[in-house]
């Protein structure tokens, strides 16, 4: 797990691009990145995406396009629904069509398809894609063109984070919300819980709490545990059974005991 977010990671090859090099912890860190929020009935997160736009807006300047603004010509990053993404077998499986997902445009084919470079594919974030998309009057609806450019060059500092300038911590106890509702939530409630997490940048926040801190044993055992409480969130939707429903709430009580142990590892 090095990659951190679809933005962050777009972006870093963006720049890349433009012979800009700098390390994806420094685009998504800031001190409040690891709380995790409730911000609707069913729906946890953190504030990593504002985080990364900070960042852009710090060094550099952003327009946004929508609609029939959009120039699919552009070498840009493009916010789209992941329905189009029909490449990605995650996307396929999950085709919800509010959840959406960060590209690189990389400009248009001869016979006016869109070219795009998917950095971070959710099923594995080793792998990247290339590839066309087809030009539609609902893409060009639901798509959001992000135009970033930088102020200036990009010098030695924006290469690296040091850790022992960070203080912060994770915060085991924002998981609280998140285990009582899934104590008490029904079938229906655990699949809105279920896409909510896995669109959410909870995952995110701490890889770049590992990365940071190195401890990247501890992060593969907190992404089990994650994609375990993920399992048990859509087997409770589908039966309703206790069972299935204190099975999560442990996947939650294991990922708050590993969170202690990533807080200790990095004092």
């Amino acid at each position: 797990m090095n990659k951190i977010h679809c933005l962050s990671s777009c972006l870093k090859y963006l720049l890349k691009q433009r012979d800009q090099y700098v390390c994806e912890e420094y685009i998504a860190y800031s001190p409040n990145v690891f709380r995790i929020q409730q911000i609707g009935p069913y729906n946890f997160d953190t504030s990593l995406d504002q985080s990364i736009l900070n960042w852009m807006k710090q060094f550099g300047h952003i327009k946004i396009f929508k609609n029939e603004e959009i120039n699919f010509n552009k070498n840009s990053i493009l916010n789209i629904p992941i329905k189009f993404l029909t490449y990605s077998t995650v996307y396929n499986q999950y085709n919800i069509s509010e959840t959406m997902h960060f590209v690189v445009l990389e400009g248009l084919t001869k016979d006016n398809k869109i070219k795009i470079h998917d950095p971070f594919l959710p099923e594995n974030q080793e792998l990247e894609f290339s590839g066309e998309l087809r030009i539609s009057d609902e893409l060009v609806q639901e798509c959001v063109q992000i135009d970033f450019s930088l102020d200036s060059p990009l010098s030695k500092e924006n290469f690296k984070i040091n850790s022992n300038t960070i203080i912060n911590q994770l915060v085991v106890k924002d998981w609280d919300p998140i285990v009582d509702m899934v104590y008490h939530c029904d079938s229906d409630q655990s699949l809105s819980m279920l896409l909510s997490l896995a669109s959410s940048s909870i995952e995110g926040s701490r890889i770049l709490f590992s990365k940071i801190n190195n401890n990247n044993g501890l992060i593969t055992e907190w992404h089990d545990n994650w994609l375990l409480l993920r399992v048990y969130l859509y087997r409770l939707y589908i039966t309703n059974r206790d069972a299935d429903r204190k099975n999560a709430v442990q996947k939650v009580q294991n990922i708050k005991k590993v969170e202690v142990a990533l807080n200790e590892r990095r004092t």
